[in-house]
């Protein structure tokens, strides 16, 4: 197979990741353990079941367009707004790695979502609810180093 004519617009690191979180059995594990609901975990809305990953892509680096490219992810772990000040403080960080740890585990297999992931990076991990009501919340900053993958013929 030869290289498509936009290699890096065709892959989708932030669905790639957001669909290897979704379906990693032991993640899913750990958030349905303190489940506050039905449903689905990971999203954009901030909204039930709680604990809830909200993923949101923050920066990238095409790197030349030479196919080696970055993404970064904010990703939030949010707490149900009726822990709040601090619930769960403790279960929420073990989540918030445990999710860093599940995305690292990408960099070992051949292909995931139309990418080759080489390398995953955190860059920060903070407390930090939300206003207005304190809502329970861990921050943290990945970054996913990936290329396209397609085979040369």
């Amino acid at each position: 197979m030869t290289a498509p004519p936009f290699p890096l617009a065709d892959a989708d690191p932030v669905g790639a990741a957001t669909g290897w979180l979704v379906d990693h059995p032991d993640l899913t594990a750990l958030l349905a353990a303190l489940a506050t609901g039905e449903g689905r975990q990971v999203g954009i809305l901030n909204t039930p079941p709680f604990p809830r990953l909200r993923i949101a892509d923050t920066n990238t680096d095409q790197r030349a367009f030479t196919g080696l490219a970055w993404q970064s992810l904010g990703i939030e772990v949010l707490g149900d707004p009726a822990w709040a000040p601090g619930g769960n403080k403790a279960a929420l960080r073990r989540i918030a790695v445990a999710t860093a740890e599940t995305l690292d585990q990408m960099t070992r297999e051949p292909n995931v979502g139309g990418c080759v992931f080489s390398l995953v990076t955190t860059g920060s991990l903070s407390w930090s609810p939300l206003a207005p009501g304190n809502q329970p919340r861990y921050v943290l900053n990945v970054t996913l180093w990936y290329r396209p993958a397609w085979e040369a013929s």
